[in-house]
């Protein structure tokens, strides 16, 4: 898995995304059958994968996110059907490496300093400093998942945090409108990069 991988990889592939005209059109409330402002309601990270790189374990945490307005009856709006990963409309699936859990941890922390809520924002599992740990351990990997999971479950359920644009670049959605990214416009990839 290369490093674009940890940008973005979602259930589908497919044309059923909203292009950036479009998106910037539910962003300023037209009428063109994309609801403007969808936030997480649901994430799981159901499972982790690793790899081997230059004799080093890397692993990627599968990150499951459903948006408000999943399930709807009557169109995509925005969402994935079926595709290799088996996601459903409303529903953006990504792969992401305990790095990108921490950079998110800090963003989301900065962006609430100063503020009474930081103190309500759930702990992010800690890094492992211990030389001896060995962080390659299958059960090691399971429980980081469970707590992982767990961690953006809580951080989902802050109104305040859901709504927060780096929480939404994490999941691949716009920061604005919280639509899922066009995964061919490479562009706003490298401009959101997470």
């Amino acid at each position: 898995m290369t490093e674009q991988a940890d940008v973005l990889e979602v259930s589908d592939m497919g044309s059923s995304l909203p292009h950036m005209e479009d998106v910037g059109g539910a962003a300023n409330g037209s009428g063109n059958g994309h609801e403007a402002g969808r936030v997480p309601v649901r994430v799981m990270v159901p499972e982790f994968r690793t790899q081997s790189s230059e004799g080093k374990l890397i692993v990627h945490y599968k990150v499951v996110c459903t948006l408000s307005g999943a399930g709807r009856a009557g169109g995509k709006e925005g969402g994935r059907e079926g595709g290799e990963e088996g996601g459903k409309e409303g529903e953006v699936v990504v792969f992401r490496r305990y790095r990108d859990f921490d950079k998110l941890d800090r963003l989301v922390r900065s962006a609430f300093a100063g503020s009474h809520l930081l103190s309500s924002l759930p702990s992010l599992p800690i890094k492992v400093l211990n030389p001896f740990a060995d962080q390659s351990d299958p059960l090691f990997i399971e429980h980081r998942r469970q707590e992982l999971e767990v961690y953006l479950q809580r951080l989902i359920r802050m109104p305040k945090a859901s709504h927060n644009p780096d929480l939404l670049r994490f999941f691949s959605l716009h920061p604005v409108t919280g639509q899922p990214l066009d995964p061919g416009d490479l562009n706003l990839h490298v401009e959101l990069r997470f």
